[in-house]
């Protein structure tokens, strides 16, 4: 049910939407690009960087840069997470 785990990523509870982020780890489905690229914006730290996790899980070029955005964030966990993530989703597509 992907839909319903997208929908989780826009609850009020930070909780909620960490699980959901974490979840879309599991189908690696491209739909949830968008929507992860957004939780990068979250207001909590630990939804930033499961989704930028996901995104480097996905491998998806439509999220290098947001990730790129992401680098620069002040919490080191997601800047982290981001950079792993550009890693992952590899040299030739960021241009390193």
């Amino acid at each position: 049910m992907l839909w319903w785990t997208l929908r989780q990523l826009r609850s009020k509870n930070p909780a909620v939407r960490r699980r959901a982020a974490a979840k879309l780890s599991e189908s690696r489905e491209v739909r949830a690009v968008k929507p992860l690229i957004a939780a990068l914006k979250d207001q909590d730290q630990h939804v930033q960087a499961i989704a930028a996790k996901v995104l480097g899980e996905i491998g998806d070029v439509r999220a290098v840069e947001p990730l790129v955005v992401a680098l620069q964030d002040e919490n080191f966990s997601v800047q982290g997470a981001a950079l792993k993530a550009l890693k992952r989703i590899g040299p030739t597509a960021v241009g390193w």
